[in-house]
């Protein structure tokens, strides 16, 4: 009686698997379902072997989208636009990583110059509805190599960047994390000394007192940090 029980168990499971099989065939001829999204028409504002990636988007309203990386894109509701960016060359060594689109005359954005070459760094622009130029970030030390990868904004008078920073505290160059934080006048900025080797890598805020910050510790653990109006 096992032996027939084992044998009829046998058959099911052959079955099953037999049906299985048939619907994953089924699913896979049938092809993925259409995507929601459709390939928009873009420019490149440099032509090959010169890079024009994008890494960022924000939009103040549906006619006034910017979307950044190696080089700046808008849209107007009608058409996408290039533009060249204050010192990113789009050869690798400079790039855009964050945005914030409050208004058409009140662009921001932070990413970083100089990538792997002597005096790295971070860059803040700043769009005023005719062009782009360079901001004053914080101060830092000489030797101080500071990144910036997102933005986000609550506000013109509410700003907040963050990336991360190698520094040397106590004689020793180590790596934390970078907050900046615009008040309409001017960026300041917090080190986080009690997060070794933390990189923060996206940045966005609800409130004044809810800020919310991701990335890793030592690319290794999850790492997710929050302001609450006073402190990270």
């Amino acid at each position: 009686m096992t032996k027939f029980l084992k044998v009829g168990l046998s058959v099911l499971a052959l079955s099953a698997a037999s049906s299985l099989q048939q619907l994953s065939h089924a699913q896979v001829a049938g092809g993925p379902a259409p995507s929601v999204f459709k390939v928009v028409p873009t420019p490149n504002i440099r032509a090959f072997p010169f890079h024009s990636d994008l890494d960022a988007v924000s939009a103040s309203s549906a006619t006034d989208i910017w979307a950044v990386g190696q080089s700046g894109l808008h849209f107007d509701g009608k058409k996408w636009t290039a533009f060249a960016l204050p010192q990113i060359a789009g050869d690798l060594t400079s790039r855009i990583s964050g945005v914030a689109d409050l208004a058409p005359n009140n662009v921001w954005s932070v990413g970083d110059i100089n990538i792997s070459q002597q005096n790295p760094n971070q860059i803040i622009e700043r769009y005023d509805g005719t062009l782009w130029s360079v901001s004053p970030g914080p101060n830092f030390q000489p030797t101080d190599q500071p990144s910036l990868e997102g933005l986000t904004a609550i506000s013109a008078t509410d700003m907040w960047a963050a990336g991360s920073i190698l520094t040397t505290i106590g004689g020793f160059p180590s790596a934390f994390p970078l907050f900046e934080h615009y008040d309409g006048t001017a960026w300041t900025s917090t080190i986080d000394e009690s997060n070794l080797n933390g990189f923060i890598l996206g940045i966005s805020a609800r409130a004044t007192n809810d800020v919310w910050a991701v990335g890793d510790i030592a690319l290794e653990v999850t790492f997710i940090e929050h302001y609450d109006g006073t402190s990270w």
